[in-house]
């Protein structure tokens, strides 16, 4: 009797493993596609229209050929300031357009580079596309 409970409790035990194994395997394949859906949805929502990087006269934006994105493009450069709300006494934020840019070259389906045509872009204002020219 002795004998059995013991090979009983080494199958138990090592089926217990494998199951904390198979679940352990599982959660990792399950985490791995949410971070990529996260992702997903960090440049969909968050990053979509950033500029985010910028040298002299030229910048790079997040919008690519995913978002139709094409060579001739201009695109409204807009900020945003925080500014107070004299109604409730907090602050909102007020968007304006502080220039124009041109995509020059779309290399990525989430990223352009644009040329910048009119007033100012810098590092986190955001493009909204406009109509093709």
């Amino acid at each position: 009797m002795r004998t059995e409970n013991s090979l009983l409790e080494s199958v138990m035990h090592k089926t217990s493993k494998n199951a904390c194994l198979f679940l352990l395997l599982a959660s990792t394949v399950l985490a791995a596609g949410g971070c990529a859906s996260l992702r997903r949805a960090y440049h969909n929502y968050v990053m979509r229209g950033s500029i985010v990087e910028k040298s002299a006269d030229e910048v790079v934006i997040c919008i690519g050929a995913k978002e139709g994105a094409a060579v001739g493009q201009e695109l409204e450069v807009v900020e945003f300031r925080q500014e107070p709300n004299k109604m409730s006494k907090g602050m909102h934020f007020e968007k304006y357009s502080v220039g124009k840019i041109r995509i020059t070259e779309v290399f990525d389906e989430h990223f352009a580079r644009a040329r910048i045509v009119e007033g100012k872009a810098e590092k986190s204002d955001v493009v909204e596309l406009g109509p093709r020219r």
